[in-house]
């Protein structure tokens, strides 16, 4: 699932400047049927696609700069061994035909040296 959303979905890079356009392209939806979207909609179609098949993953809300001005969203999954990060966006490195695998099963002191977490949807503690 996390190749075929990497080498499916194209990151909406000109979204930015028009806030209706970046809100359209935060959604799994537009992901997921239109192949485009900024970090939350790469994080809802593969919290949709994991649920589905009944792998528990949540949506984490967070930012990537250590000031708090990039907000961002990746997915926190269960996968046998325990809740492990995984960002599809940062793993998208050239928006084409490319796989990374960098953020890809990240333990979260790992995942905290690159973000700050503000909220887990849904995760009770």
């Amino acid at each position: 699932i996390h190749d075929y959303l990497v080498l499916n979905i194209s990151y909406a890079e000109d979204t930015f400047e028009d806030e209706l356009a970046d809100s359209k392209y935060n959604t799994g939806y537009t992901a997921s049927m239109e192949g485009s979207a900024v970090g939350l909609g790469y994080a809802q179609a593969l919290n949709l696609m994991l649920n589905y098949i009944g792998i528990d993953a949540y949506i984490v809300l967070g930012d990537v700069d250590q000031d708090g001005t990039n907000d961002h969203a990746w997915n926190y999954v269960n996968y046998g061994t325990g809740y492990r990060h995984v960002d599809v966006t940062w793993d998208d490195p050239d928006k084409g035909n490319k796989i990374s695998y960098d953020y890809l099963m990240k333990s979260d002191s790992s995942i905290r040296s690159s973000r700050n977490i503000d909220k887990i949807l849904g995760w009770e503690d």
